[in-house]
């Protein structure tokens, strides 16, 4: 399945397991090898730091700019937060849950991450879409890694500005 797996426990002699990622869903621009558990752990806890709701993210591996392409849908915007903090708040959370990213940025092989932000409710609208298509939904997995063009062209399609999230968080 190739599903890694941490196993948090014992329940009646059974080991509890926890899902962490998918072997094969990694980011590797230049070799760095970033997997979906430090690009959601980067995005947690640049969330926390900032002071807004993470509702989820997804990266997209932009290859042509070299640079990771976080798309969040965010509520709870503090008023005073300001992308440019984000931006710099993300970019010190990937360098820390993978320090061979870090080192790519540092020397310049890797552009500094870009961000943008979903529209309200964008992922919801994803999983009702894959099953109007017939899709289980015992077989709906979060997109962390953007990794085919359906799932670009729908996701960057309801991306909005940074100051909009605000102004609508505010209300």
């Amino acid at each position: 399945m190739k599903d890694v797996i941490l196993e948090t426990g014992l329940h009646n002699a059974m080991p509890m397991v926890e899902f962490q990622y998918r072997i094969d869903k990694t980011v590797s621009l230049m070799g760095e090898k970033t997997t979906e558990l430090a690009l959601r752990t980067a995005a947690e806890k640049t969330a926390k730091e900032c002071g807004f709701l993470l509702v989820d993210s997804s990266v997209y591996p932009d290859t042509d700019n070299i640079q990771y392409v976080y798309i969040m849908e965010i509520d709870r915007v503090p008023q005073d937060l300001t992308e440019e903090k984000v931006i710099s708040c993300l970019e010190k959370n990937l360098a820390e849950v993978n320090p061979s990213y870090g080192e790519k940025i540092k020397n310049g092989l890797i552009k500094p991450v870009k961000i943008m932000y979903f529209q309200t409710e964008t992922y919801v609208l994803y999983k009702e879409m894959l099953l109007m298509k017939g899709n289980s939904i015992a077989q709906l997995k979060p997109v962390t890694i953007i990794g085919n063009q359906l799932q670009k062209n729908f996701f960057f399609a309801l991306t909005q500005d940074f100051e909009e999230i605000k102004a609508i968080s505010a209300l």
